[in-house]
């Protein structure tokens, strides 16, 4: 099939000129879509000539736009969108996924008419349309046309994920065969774009299978400990070590493979931990693209493991091992500091202003959704996401410990809910570096738990269980949909590029901030084990408060004070903030002394 409108590459200049000259849009129509494509040329501070009409870029533009960066409501920044989608629609552009075909095909309505569900529906209902308009039936539906359905989407729709539409729709469909009752028996190929180069457990020899699985539980301790064992490890590493181990080894099997080594070879773990094979393994995996040329963090992380296999379970001779500790100590080489994006991301808070919004936020979206009204769901999820962000603001601890908070485990409220504070206890066992956190919640904290608790959980589980953050089915919410969710929540509605981690360095960076140079306290707050981690993790963080407190020392000193000083106070005082007048006598005063 082909795309029943043609696409031609134009920029947003030559769409204003085909806008104006429409007969079919009143004057008015016209001065809103002109206003549209000139606020978008305002945004993003280019003429209308540099700006390509073709969808996909648009699409990247407007993912880069957030209405809170732009000064504009989330409405207007829709409406702005939706306007140029019709402006694009007017040049001879097929903008927009969803009216490719104004009426479905007699074959898929009856197949529509089957599903009820109002998320299956919304999902699917672009692809039938597309369908309809190619003349694809419901039975020709395949794996191809999913294909062709995601080159439409990058081609000639300002859908923010492309690839993501095209999976959710596949996923969908799928879900919709199980369940609708004539619904086409044809199964789609959920995609898979993420680039892998791991191999699957099941190509590997099975000698070399079953010796992982001894190797990684024998670190699990999951057998009686032998105190006089030299290779035990001196504690039982915790399962998502383990897991993380596995995917390591996996890791360099499958790059010795890539670089010509024969898998059928591979039948140990002293055969794959060869010193040779060390080398050829790392080479691969530092040869692979990565963000970061000068830390190859995850290769260093491989390296300690198969170095570790080859010294406590291979036996290798010391003689042996000397290069391979070499290596693994250069790739392990870490630079004090912070990594250049979190640094990036954290200078977001260097502005007083962004640090109250988002201290603010979860406080005001709260009080909104719990006015006395019933919550819908996913109000109540919304609510749950503002009672994350807010313990994670007083209590930055590691999102899998976030997540896996319970009542009556780790949040001890105060008796009768009565005002106080609220600890919060993880034991160390449970917490990543073996470290426990403890934190004490004010008892705005603990209101807020307890109205959370009273009015939202029971709207989000059908079984009481002890969960701070029930997923809805029995079980905690999975860590890391917590963390999207967070993150989301945070940018849609700030404007502020986060991740729940963030929270731990901007805690650093406030408690630095306030109290320069107290890396201890700072270490105490984020559960660290040593005090070199603190100190090396958040080095050349107090360089801002230092050069502020460089700058209160010049102010001190001066006694000239400049026009532009003297007219920026004039100017305050009839502003909203404005200096009293004594203020603004004494630089006067000053300022003739100066002059004498």
């Amino acid at each position: 099939p082909s795309f029943s409108a043609a696409f031609r590459m134009r920029n947003l200049a030559d769409v204003k000129v085909a806008v104006e000259g429409s007969p079919d849009l009143d004057p008015r129509q016209k001065r809103e879509i002109v206003s549209a494509l000139n606020t978008l040329a305002k945004w993003l501070n280019r003429p209308l000539e540099q700006i390509p009409a073709a969808p996909e870029s648009l699409r990247r533009h407007f993912a880069s736009i957030h209405h809170e960066t732009v000064g504009v409501s989330k409405a207007r920044l829709a409406n702005v969108r939706s306007l140029i989608n019709k402006a694009l629609t007017i040049a001879g552009i097929k903008a927009t996924n969803r009216p490719v075909a104004e009426a479905l095909s007699p074959d898929w309505q009856p197949v529509m008419a089957g599903l009820i569900d109002h998320y299956r529906r919304s999902s699917l209902a672009p692809f039938v349309r597309f369908c309809s308009d190619q003349g694809i039936a419901p039975a020709d539906v395949s794996d191809s046309i999913a294909a062709l359905y995601l080159r439409h989407l990058e081609e000639t729709a300002l859908v923010k994920k492309p690839r993501t539409t095209q999976q959710t729709v596949c996923r969908t469909w799928n879900q919709a065969r199980d369940n609708v009752a004539g619904w086409p028996d044809i199964a789609l190929r959920v995609p898979v774009y993420r680039e892998t180069y791991t191999l699957a457990w099941a190509e590997f020899p099975q000698s070399l299978r079953d010796e992982v699985d001894a190797h990684l539980n024998h670190l699990a301790l999951s057998k009686t400990v032998d105190f006089l064992d030299e290779t035990a490890p001196a504690r039982a590493l915790r399962p998502n070590t383990l897991k993380a181990k596995r995917r390591q080894i996996l890791q360099f099997a499958s790059a010795l493979v890539h670089r010509g080594v024969p898998i059928e070879s591979l039948t140990s773990l002293k055969v794959l931990s060869d010193p040779q094979h060390f080398k050829t393994g790392l080479a691969y995996l530092l040869d692979r693209p990565r963000n970061d040329k000068d830390h190859p963090k995850s290769t260093s992380y491989v390296a300690h493991t198969i170095r570790s296999i080859a010294k406590h379970w291979a036996g290798l001779s010391e003689e042996k091992l000397e290069p391979m500790n070499v290596i693994t100590k250069n790739l392990g080489r870490r630079r004090p500091g912070m990594t250049p994006k979190n640094r990036e991301r954290l200078n977001q808070f260097e502005d007083e202003a962004t640090s109250a919004k988002l201290m603010d936020f979860s406080f005001i979206g709260l009080d909104r959704l719990l006015d006395g009204r019933e919550l819908t769901y996913r109000e109540a999820v919304k609510a749950q996401i503002y009672i994350a962000i807010m313990i994670l603001e007083y209590a930055p601890m590691r999102i899998s410990n976030l997540a896996s908070l319970r009542f009556d485990e780790h949040v001890k409220l105060p008796l009768q809910n009565k005002p106080g504070e609220t600890i919060v206890s993880i034991p160390s066992d449970q917490v990543k570096n073996g470290e426990p956190h403890i934190f004490a919640l004010p008892n705005e904290i603990t209101a807020q738990i307890i109205r959370y608790r009273k009015i939202v959980k029971p709207l989000l589980e059908k079984d009481v269980t002890q969960s701070l953050f029930p997923n809805g089915r029995g079980a905690p919410k999975r860590s890391d949909t917590l963390g999207k969710k967070i993150s989301k929540l945070i940018w849609d509605e700030l404007g502020i590029k986060f991740n729940p981690h963030l929270m731990r360095h901007l805690a650093a960076k406030l408690n630095l901030d306030a109290h320069p140079g107290n890396y201890e306290g700072t270490r105490r707050l984020l559960g660290h084990k040593s005090h070199e981690t603190t100190y090396n993790a958040y080095e050349g963080l107090e360089t801002m408060s230092a050069s502020r407190v460089q700058n209160d020392i010049i102010r001190s000193l001066r006694r000239y004070v400049s026009l532009a000083e003297l007219q920026d106070a004039k100017t305050a005082r009839t502003g909203p903030k404005a200096v009293n007048e004594p203020a603004l006598l004494a630089m006067r005063f000053k300022q003739r002394k100066a002059r004498v």
